[in-house]
């Protein structure tokens, strides 16, 4: 203890101020370290994120969304430990002792709470008639104030049973009968206009049946007069069909017929022919046994004479039809014409009169077998002949004037 004593002496030396000094810094700096750390803030504690879902309208919907299908379940209690003590206020009363309190009534016990039925299908609503509510039980009576007598106690009351709750259902009163006000009797004038409108009525109901039975015959006469005009047209169109077809048999079997007869005339003309054939083939001393080489446009198929005089009897049979010979025009010598034709029997050159002479009645002889050549054609042409067209396209017909006497 005097150990430190001194050594305290020796520090508070004024002559040495060195350890004073270093003690007094020591104390300030330990002052202010004390009062910064006092007023320096607290850290700010760090704040835990928390992971969020964002969900959309139709989604948080279809999460709080029930089941109409589900089971209705009934709503948890509360749970309770112990039975709360029931504490009754008594009227401080006008004793001057303390008197003691009548024991507390036991609380009547809770009716069991049945579980709700299940709901049942949904069903439309009916009307309902009006209800009858039971009344509520009237309220408990205050007991009247009595002097503080000691009793005994008394008995546990028995729990008051809870109104039925199908109250009876009370018909309504039937409403009377509305009876019907009289009628007032209707005026005579009334009557006559009641009248008069009821035969316009029927005036105009008759009217519009006389209408619509007119129309209706109107119409039955346009369905009949059409029904008469396909008919007379069909028919029509059928008469002139038959005889469209009548007329193309008959001109078949007119050609058949005028084949056959101009078959026949030639047949007779060559069979009765005087006149010796134009040709008769070279002579010389034998027959020449090889072909010649033939012309560039020459076919292998030429008329025979024969043939030639058929083709050309054919032509003058079907000329005569369209031939008008003056009176007197008949000469003596025989007109020859030259003519070029097609393969459909039209004329493409002439007729040409190849030996014109002034013998009387000669040259109207010869113009009118050129014009009849001319009014007749197109010619009808054996299809037997249309092969040999290029030796037969050209002709030189004579016209005998003895064949017409």
């Amino acid at each position: 203890m005097a150990r430190t004593l001194i050594t305290l002496k020796s520090l508070l030396d004024w002559r040495q101020p060195g350890g004073l000094v270093s003690a007094g810094g020591h104390a300030a700096v330990l002052i202010v370290g004390l009062a910064a750390f006092s007023t320096a803030q607290p850290f700010t504690p760090a704040q835990e994120s928390a992971a969020v879902d964002v969900i959309s309208e139709r989604e948080f919907n279809e999460l709080v969304k029930g089941d109409k299908k589900g089971e209705k379940k009934p709503e948890p209690a509360l749970r309770v430990d112990r039975v709360a003590e029931i504490r009754k206020e008594n009227d401080p009363g006008e004793a001057k002792k303390d008197v003691a309190a009548e024991p507390a009534r036991a609380e009547p016990p809770k009716a069991e709470v049945k579980p709700e039925p299940k709901p049942l299908p949904e069903s439309k609503p009916l009307p309902e008639p009006p209800r009858q509510v039971a009344a509520l039980p009237p309220p408990p009576v205050r007991p009247p104030e009595l002097k503080p007598v000691v009793r005994p106690p008394e008995p546990k009351p028995q729990p008051e049973e809870p109104p039925d709750e199908k109250a009876e259902i009370p018909t309504p009163p039937k409403r009377p009968d509305p009876k019907p006000e009289p009628r007032p009797e209707p005026k005579k004038e009334d009557l006559a206009k009641l009248l008069e409108q009821k035969q316009l009525e029927e005036k105009r109901r008759e009217d519009e049946k006389r209408r619509e039975e007119a129309k209706a015959a109107e119409e039955q006469r346009k369905a009949e007069e059409k029904r008469k005009a396909d008919e007379k047209k069909r028919a029509e169109e059928k008469a002139l069909a038959d005889r469209k077809a009548r007329e193309e048999r008959e001109k078949r079997e007119k050609d058949a017929a005028e084949a056959k007869r101009l078959e026949d005339s030639i047949r007779q003309r060559l069979l009765t022919s005087r006149e010796a054939p134009s040709s008769t083939g070279a002579t010389g001393a034998q027959v020449s046994r090889q072909a010649s080489l033939g012309a560039e446009n020459a076919t292998g198929r030429r008329l025979s004479p024969s043939e030639r005089s058929q083709l050309i009897g054919l032509l003058t049979e079907q000329m005569n039809r369209c031939l008008s010979i003056p009176p007197g025009a008949i000469p003596r010598s025989k007109p020859i014409v030259a003519l070029t034709l097609a393969r459909d029997g039209s004329i493409t050159t002439g007729p040409t009169l190849m030996n014109p002479r002034n013998e009387p009645g000669y040259m109207p002889y010869a113009e009118a077998n050129m014009r009849a050549l001319r009014n007749c054609a197109p010619f009808r042409i054996p299809e037997r002949f249309l092969a040999m067209y290029d030796d037969w396209k050209t002709l030189n017909i004579g016209f005998d004037p003895s064949e017409m006497q």
